[in-house]
């Protein structure tokens, strides 16, 4: 009866999106949350076919459906949902439609009597609504909140899988991090005018070569394919960074694993995203932001070259 319910629950549950009344003041177009307040607020109702992500198509396909989403947006979505919901920026549930309701009408069948009098026809109302308030007040609220997490978790799990997908992507055919020796200077310290180089110098450059791993190919086991003996490419350790972004705070971190998956060593950059560009009508960043914007550049500099991704 319990697997039965859910099952019912999860084909026939809706999504029912609203932005609240301070959604509606403070999220404006330059806000993350703009997108699923402004799409899925004048929708109201999404069917669940349409936003698991777990259910549904390879983005090919998806497209073609018609108004359905791909997996990996339908997550970023439902994200982004459940993130205004904890912010009360909008209200979430899952409801199932009463019209057309399989279940109650079920549960109906079962139990209202098939006699044809007065009496029978009271008490039948009677059950009608007991049915009613334990599928909507009792069951339906548990199978939602239970539905939501199952969603939060789905969503969780297609982002981190492309998130994979993209930093193996970028460990394998992605070329050594070269650092510049020259002094790191704001935009309107740097002429305009480039000087063209040579074709000795440019000969004289080391050419870029592809790393020893051969691009989006794995073994049975998972495993990436090694390239071939005697094959082209560049010696390095088997060492990524990443970076994370923090668009509230506007801070970035880096954290550098080496071949074995072990953190090396981190570093947190706190002036990064500071705009030092000079305005035409004179104003601009502060000689202070300036100097703290390049000496992180500067130790940036030595952490990529100590890290060798």
């Amino acid at each position: 009866m319990r697997r039965g319910a859910r099952q019912h629950f999860k084909e026939h549950a809706q999504l029912c999106f609203a932005a609240t009344l301070k959604g509606k003041e403070k999220v404006d177009p330059g806000h993350p949350l703009y997108r699923v307040c402004k799409e899925w607020h004048t929708r109201r109702t999404l069917p669940m076919a349409a936003i698991r992500p777990s259910k549904l198509a390879a983005p090919q396909h998806a497209a073609a459906g018609g108004g359905a989403y791909a997996p990996l947006e339908a997550a970023e979505l439902l994200l982004r949902a459940l993130q205004a919901e904890e912010q009360g920026l909008a209200t979430l549930g899952l409801e199932v439609p009463k019209e057309g309701d399989p279940l109650a009408a079920a549960l109906e069948a079962a139990f209202c009597s098939s006699t044809d009098t007065d009496t029978s026809s009271a008490w039948n109302e009677q059950r009608k609504q007991l049915l009613g308030r334990l599928l909507r007040e009792l069951l339906y609220p548990h199978l939602a909140r239970e539905l939501k997490e199952v969603l939060r978790r789905e969503a969780q799990q297609v982002l981190i899988a492309e998130c994979a997908k993209r930093l193996r992507t970028m460990a394998v055919d992605a070329a050594p991090v070269r650092v510049k020796d020259d002094l790191v200077k704001p935009e309107h310290e740097v002429g305009r005018g480039k000087k063209k180089k040579s074709k000795e110098q440019r000969a004289v450059e080391d050419a870029w070569r592809p790393s020893a791993l051969v691009p989006n190919q794995t073994t049975a086991d998972g495993e990436p394919v090694a390239r071939k003996e005697g094959a082209e490419w560049y010696p390095r350790p088997a060492r990524v960074v990443g970076l994370c972004v923090n668009v509230e705070d506007k801070e970035a971190e880096l954290a550098a694993i080496d071949e074995a998956g072990e953190l090396v060593d981190t570093f947190k950059c706190r002036w990064l995203m500071t705009n030092i560009r000079a305005r035409r009508d004179g104003g601009g960043a502060s000689a202070l932001d300036i100097e703290r914007k390049l000496g992180e550049l500067e130790r940036l500099a030595l952490f990529m070259q100590e890290s060798r991704p």
